[in-house]
This record gives C-alpha cells, sequence and structure tokens, in this order.
C-alpha cells in the first residue's frame, strides 16, 4: 500500500511540474536557428534517397528542423527515363504534385477501398493534389528525365512504401492474405527495389535501356 502510494505521489507531482513548464512561444522556438539554419540544398546529395528510376531530396523536419511546428514539407523528385516513385501514402498529410519540367507522367491515386482510381497523365506545369492517407505513385512513361515538387502540409508527413512495407509482414500472414506459398512470397520479396524504382520492361525496351536489372 505505502509503493502504490509513493508512486501515486511520484506521477503527481510529475504532472504538476510538466503543467507548470512554461510553454514556448513561436519565437522562441525559432530563436536557436541561425539564418543559414532556415534553408536547404535540394541538390545537395547529403539529402538525397536514391534508387535505380531516380532520385528524392526531402525538406522535412529531420532535414530541417527549423520546421517543426510549421506544418509544411516539399520533397523534389527526379525521375530518370521510365523510372518510378511507387505506390505509396503519407499517413500526416496531403500533397500537392507540380511538374517542374518533362512530359508523359503518369500520377495515380487511390483513396481508400471502393474509391475511383484517379489516373492523370501531367507535362510541363501541371499540378494536381494527393489527399492525406491515399494511395499515391508517379511514373516516368517518356524516354527523358523528369523533376516534380511535392508540396504536404505537415513538417513530418511520414511514408509509407506500400510494396516494401506490405512485404514485411509475416510469411503466414501473406499466404492468407494472398493465397500464395510461402516459396512463392520469398521470391517476390527477394525482387522488390528499394526507393524509386527503375520502371517497366516495355518502357525501358521503348527507351532503349537496359533490362537486366
Amino acid at each position: 500500500m505505502h509503493h502504490l502510494s509513493y508512486i501515486f505521489t511520484l506521477l503527481t507531482a510529475t504532472a504538476i511540474a510538466c503543467l507548470a513548464a512554461p510553454a514556448q512561444t513561436a519565437v522562441q522556438k525559432l530563436a536557436p536557428f541561425s539564418a543559414a539554419d532556415f534553408t536547404i540544398d535540394l541538390f545537395n546529395p547529403k539529402f538525397e534517397e536514391k534508387g535505380e528510376g531516380g532520385t528524392l531530396s526531402r525538406m522535412n523536419v529531420a532535414t530541417l528542423p527549423s520546421l517543426d511546428g510549421q506544418r509544411i514539407a516539399m520533397t523534389l523528385i527526379n525521375l530518370e527515363p521510365c523510372g518510378i516513385n511507387p505506390p505509396h501514402i503519407h499517413p500526416r498529410a496531403s500533397e500537392a504534385l507540380y511538374v517542374i519540367n518533362g512530359a508523359d507522367i503518369l500520377v495515380g491515386v487511390l483513396a481508400e477501398n471502393n474509391a475511383k482510381l484517379i489516373l492523370n497523365t501531367l507535362d510541363k506545369g501541371k499540378a494536381t493534389f494527393v489527399p492525406q492517407g491515399a494511395i499515391h505513385f508517379e511514373q516516368n512513361l517518356s524516354c527523358h528525365p523528369v523533376t516534380l515538387i511535392a508540396a504536404n502540409d505537415n513538417e513530418d508527413p511520414g511514408t509509407l512504401t506500400i510494396a516494401t512495407e506490405f512485404w514485411m509482414l509475416p510469411d503466414g500472414t501473406l499466404e492468407a492474405a494472398l493465397g500464395a506459398k510461402e516459396t512463392e512470397i520469398r521470391k517476390i520479396r527477394g525482387h522488390i527495389p528499394m526507393g524509386v524504382a527503375p520502371g517497366a520492361d516495355e518502357c525501358r525496351k521503348r527507351c532503349g535501356l537496359d533490362t537486366s536489372y
């Protein structure tokens, strides 16, 4: 009984201390940062996520800590010919997508079960949006590099790439969900590209690119 009383007293004291701590204002949060801490070079490899089909350069609270509390993030997407930023979701943010240069960029959005699959082919100057949590992808169908910018309304939008993370589930779970054998599951799992993928064979053959990856 004495032990429980001690724990209750400790928890109460901790709660009071937390409540008593003054909240920081927006000015106070930003005060420790220098002017340089408000900028980022998205062409610097330090911030790049590389894949066989292109690169992603992110401006978020992890790469630019001064964004904390600002509810904005940005990703520079560079897709090589035929490259695809695979189907993924942002659990904490919606997205605005703008094509800086290039053409024949297929953008797909699927918001939830039974929702309409929205497919659009964009070129330079075109923009679209993705609802929070919706599955979406950007696929370069052309034989030339393309560049897009994606803006999110959360400094920590999060990313869950469907193809890679789905196959991280236990073999037994995937067997039951897909009606597949364990050997088939392991074979597929071993061939999933990481990051921006190189694209479909049809596109790569049409563009005279290697298909032996």
